[in-house]
């Protein structure tokens, strides 16, 4: 159930809280005790609208993608100071809405009772603990002790494909059994929005696996040389540390000094840049940036596509949520012209999800199964090289979310989620 209707104003007291000129308060508040997180039904263009007013003013946050449906659901997030104005207007303009979370604060703290959550201890060595979210100094260091483990790194390396804005390495793990060249290159880009902490464990748990028990795993590492970037927007990522919710990275903005980050997923030199999807709003957490790959994170992505280019059979792009598996185009509803065989692949994975965990994926293009997007990294790299490229959105479902728990998934649900993924994954190469 989503909860209360709200037909009348809120009768919650209002005291002043942080905010600061992102798009929306979501991205940018440091505490959300006494926020709320809000579901209404997008029936029409108006009440859509309406909706993208409040969030150009920072008064709301989406925290779903609306499915290209006649009808969807919007989830979103008001901060305390901003509950009872959000309720005014929308009751104003006639336009119902539900509290699905009453106490996100709650809701985040039980998130972040895992083990050393963002610990700001030693940093030890060792591998993934795959029960609790890892800082990205964390991921690193367990980087560190597979490539030096003499058990376990004889086939395992690192590589750096770039900076980040503040200065981190952009850190990839390569695995090639047998030390060849010429071998096909299967790629994971995680992380890139760095709210969706589940899409960093997934990597991080592939990881762990190819470096501990490479031979269950011989079907794709003596074919495959594998790369994985575990988190491809580690300012951002760090950033979330207090602010959950934020999506780009953490770059100033030189239009307007109040509003900083770029959606990394938006600055790629495919479609018409700044186009559907996008914003050319600083202030919003859709920015495309100023120009194609004007932020380092997407320049180095970008590079590390090019180095192994023709031999890229797989780009894989993890994000959260929705349990969608899907494939080029993002700008333009027209089919790939490998279309057919991207479905087909894609069906095989999700087929085999479902039956060992029971979850189901939708399977399709990325702009009929969601909207038009451009900037994407997933076009880019299919349109450079890549002869297979798929956005594998996690569980849960948009329906099971409830908005906020799409992105906060609990510590303990990480292993089940990344092993099936890994396990369609799997099947879908299987299916060549």
């Amino acid at each position: 159930m989503f909860g209360l209707l709200i037909t009348g104003v809120f009768f919650i007291g209002v005291v002043g809280g942080q905010q600061n000129a992102s798009d929306a308060s979501l991205s940018s508040a440091q505490g959300y005790e006494g926020s709320k997180v809000f579901s209404s039904v997008i029936a029409n263009d108006r009440i859509y609208h309406d909706f993208l007013e409040l969030r150009s003013q920072r008064k709301i946050a989406f925290l779903n993608d609306l499915m290209r449906e006649k009808t969807s659901t919007l989830y979103f997030l008001v901060l305390q100071e901003d509950v009872v104005m959000v309720g005014e207007r929308l009751q104003a303009l006639g336009i119902p809405f539900y509290v699905v979370e009453e106490d996100l604060q709650s809701l985040l703290a039980r998130e972040n009772g895992g083990p050393q959550m963002f610990s700001n201890g030693l940093l030890e060595d060792g591998p993934f603990d795959l029960i609790s979210y890892p800082s990205y100094a964390q991921i690193l260091k367990h980087i560190d002790f597979y490539v030096k483990d003499p058990l376990r790194g004889k086939h395992v390396s690192k590589f750096i494909i770039g900076e980040s804005y503040q200065g981190r390495p952009i850190v990839g793990v390569r695995f090639n059994r047998g030390h060849s060249e010429d071998k096909a290159v299967i790629f994971f880009e995680c992380g890139i929005h760095p709210r969706e902490w589940i899409s960093i464990t997934t990597c991080a748990w592939m990881i762990h696996e190819f470096s501990s028990n490479a031979a269950k795993y011989r079907d794709i590492l003596d074919v495959y040389e594998v790369r994985i970037v575990p988190s491809a927007n580690p300012d951002g990522y760090e950033y979330t540390k207090t602010h959950r919710f934020w999506r780009g990275n953490l770059r100033p903005s030189e239009k307007n000094p109040r509003c900083k980050g770029v959606d990394i997923n938006r600055n790629f030199d495919v479609g018409e840049f700044c186009g559907p999807g996008t914003s050319q709003d600083p202030c919003n957490e859709e920015y495309c940036g100023d120009s194609p790959f004007s932020e380092p994170e997407s320049h180095a992505l970008k590079n590390a596509i090019l180095v192994v280019q023709d031999r890229l059979h797989y780009y894989i792009s993890l994000h959260a949520y929705g349990q969608l598996w899907m494939y080029p185009h993002s700008y333009t509803t027209e089919d790939a012209k490998d279309h057919e065989r991207f479905h087909r692949k894609a069906s095989a994975g999700a087929r085999a999800i479902r039956e060992m965990s029971g979850k189901n994926y939708t399977v399709g293009p990325i702009a009929q199964t969601l909207y038009a997007v451009t900037g994407s990294s997933v076009d880019w790299a299919y349109e450079h090289g890549a002869r297979n490229a798929f956005v594998i959105e996690l569980p849960p479902t948009q329906a099971e979310a409830r908005g906020a728990m799409g992105f906060i998934v609990m510590p303990d649900k990480i292993q089940s989620i990344a092993q099936s993924t890994f396990h369609g994954i799997r099947a879908m190469i299987k299916s060549d």
